[in-house]
């Protein structure tokens, strides 16, 4: 029998020993108790990690758990709702960045690259199904494809309230965190670049459907975040019919301020792609 295991991770809060900044945003644990909930519903064995349980550590842990469980024809799922963020790209023959730039997770205590999750989906079996849903700003290539996103054009919205707020640290606390914090990130780089698992192809089939483009914002909403709650909408309590291309493009018609991305890579697994999202 199939298996079905997702973690639902939301971040309201940083550590601002890190990064000089509380961060606060009010929706996050929300979203990702909305996404648990609906994960169980569907048949996952979902756990969750809100705020200060989603550690580094923790995160990753939680991930390559499935990951030694996991086999041909299973499926996982990793929802993220936070910051998204961006340090400078440690290059190596076996990391490129269109960009030069790493996208981030904002977790409690420090920020999880972009290498890391393609590291992570590298530790999966052939033949697993991989989801990934990212409702966090600067997330168009999160998941660290081996190719890069269309970027649109930058998005100008000013218009934010106590309910709508970006989803990412600000340029100035990026620059900072990373400054105050090299050592750790320049380290991280180099340890992630010298690991056998780097070099390795990602043998799972990764499907990522992200709140934006790179270049772009996600944002906060009133009862969820902006992309979580038109994915809620159109998922329509089960009742949405279709594949995940159909779900993806759903969304992003949903949405005004910022454009989802779809990216898949990984070996191809066509019975995935037509099959309706969250299905075991």
């Amino acid at each position: 029998m199939k298996q079905g295991q997702a973690v639902c991770i939301g971040v309201n809060n940083l550590n601002p020993e890190h990064y000089g900044t509380n961060g606060e945003l009010g929706i996050c644990e929300k979203d990702a108790n909305d996404m648990h909930e609906l994960l169980l519903e569907n048949g996952f064995v979902s756990i969750k990690l809100t705020t200060k349980e989603a550690t580094r550590e923790s995160v990753k842990s939680a991930i390559l758990d499935s990951a030694k469980t996991l086999k041909k024809g299973d499926i996982m799922v990793i929802y993220y709702s936070g910051h998204g963020g961006k340090v400078p790209n440690v290059r190596s023959e076996y990391d490129f960045e269109y960009d030069n730039i790493d996208e981030t997770w904002c977790l409690w205590d420090a920020q999880l690259i972009d290498d890391e999750l393609r590291n992570l989906w590298a530790s999966f079996e052939e033949g697993v199904r991989i989801l990934l849903l990212s409702d966090s700003c600067h997330s168009g290539s999160i998941a660290k494809a081996p190719i890069s996103p269309k970027l649109e054009e930058e998005d100008k919205r000013e218009d934010e309230s106590e309910f709508v707020k970006r989803k990412c640290i600000t340029d100035k606390v990026a620059e900072d965190t990373f400054t105050r914090n090299e050592k750790f990130y320049v380290d991280l780089a180099n340890e992630i670049n010298a690991l056998s698992i780097t070099k390795e192809p990602v043998k799972a089939t990764v499907k990522q459907i992200s709140g934006c483009e790179d270049s772009e914002y996600s944002y906060t909403g009133e009862t969820n975040s902006a992309f979580t709650q038109a994915l809620k909408f159109v998922w329509d309590d089960g009742y949405f019919e279709g594949d995940y291309r159909k779900f993806y493009k759903d969304i992003r018609e949903n949405l005004v301020n910022q454009h989802p991305v779809l990216l898949e890579f990984g070996e191809k697994n066509r019975e995935f792609d037509k099959e309706k999202p969250f299905t075991i």
